[in-house]
């Protein structure tokens, strides 16, 4: 049994919210505008999959959802603990030795909990490329692929800062460009979906 279904809205919506982490930078209500974009790209997601009958779509992508929240988490811990080790030697006036040695630790803090989460984020992005793949499968867009390789190589190049001020901003590009890519009608076709 055939059913057409109508894309129009989700290309806005996917293409608004990949967009939006650009605006981010520039008001000061960027932490609400990455939620919101994330938000607006998991309804998507989670339409893109209930209208293909693909659920990987959506439970891939929601993979990717909850390990980059870890992966802010994470950060921020690493923050805090950094100020937990070091806060205390320069507010109690530690000597000379037992500040560096709190520095020392700090920065022992810092690393982990930035290669904790580079690690997680390049897990992370390894599901929006397998969600990314399915779309692109379904959907006959081919750039959602390209996207997600794009995003899980910055992931890999956070390491060396290319990633996240080249690659990413690529990514976000290039995910806009896919969704506004979408055909504007989907038909579903019992087992096998075409356009």
């Amino acid at each position: 049994m055939e059913q057409e279904k109508d894309l129009k809205t989700l290309k806005i919506i996917g293409g608004i919210g990949s967009l939006l982490p650009f605006f981010s930078f520039f008001l000061k209500i960027g932490p609400l505008l990455g939620l919101v974009s994330s938000l607006l790209i998991l309804f998507a997601m989670k339409e893109l999959a209930e209208i293909s009958g693909r659920r990987e779509i959506f439970k891939n992508y929601l993979l990717y959802f909850i390990l980059s929240l870890g992966v802010i988490a994470i950060i921020f811990l690493g923050f805090f603990g950094v100020l937990g080790v070091i806060g205390p030697g320069i507010l109690l006036g530690a000597g000379k030795k037992a500040f560096l040695s709190a520095l020392f630790k700090g920065g022992f803090v810092l690393v982990a909990s930035f290669i904790a989460a580079w690690i997680l984020g390049i897990v992370a992005s390894y599901f929006l490329k397998k969600s990314f793949h399915e779309v692109a499968s379904v959907f006959g867009v081919n750039i959602f692929e390209v996207t997600g390789w794009i995003i899980f190589l910055g992931a890999i190049l956070v390491i060396v800062i290319i990633g996240a001020f080249l690659v990413f901003p690529l990514g976000n590009i290039l995910m806009a460009v896919s969704f506004f890519s979408l055909p504007e009608r989907f038909i579903q076709k019992g087992e096998n979906q075409t356009q």
